[in-house]
């Protein structure tokens, strides 16, 4: 069987065939994208232009919301940031807690 049966046709392994589609995907997911950015950038609304690129503009960044030890959500980040603040405050004071066996003043030379 010659390459060009493989990559071609029903002969094509599971992984190109994969590959393929995957490649012609993210090219009609680009098509539309350029077509959505061509529409806002051509259309007479400065109110649809701005609210274009505002979209693409704003970053979203923040954590997912957090369960307590209540079983409550906690969506608001100073809750978060408090409940992440004891949570690693317990698992340090543990770790710092550890005892550790020195040698008496005694034996010291």
């Amino acid at each position: 069987m010659s390459v060009t049966k493989q990559r071609s046709g029903k002969f094509q392994s599971p992984f190109l065939r994969y590959k393929n589609c995957e490649t012609e995907c993210r090219n009609i997911f680009q098509k539309h994208e350029l077509a959505k950015e061509a529409k806002g950038i051509s259309a007479d609304n400065i109110g649809s232009f701005y609210k274009f690129v505002n979209n693409r503009l704003t970053c979203s960044t923040g954590s997912a919301t957090l369960i307590d030890n209540a079983g409550n959500a906690v969506t608001s980040d100073t809750d978060k940031a408090e409940l992440l603040n004891q949570y690693f405050g317990s698992v340090c004071q543990s770790v710092i807690n550890v005892t550790v066996k020195t040698a008496s003043k005694s034996s010291v030379c």
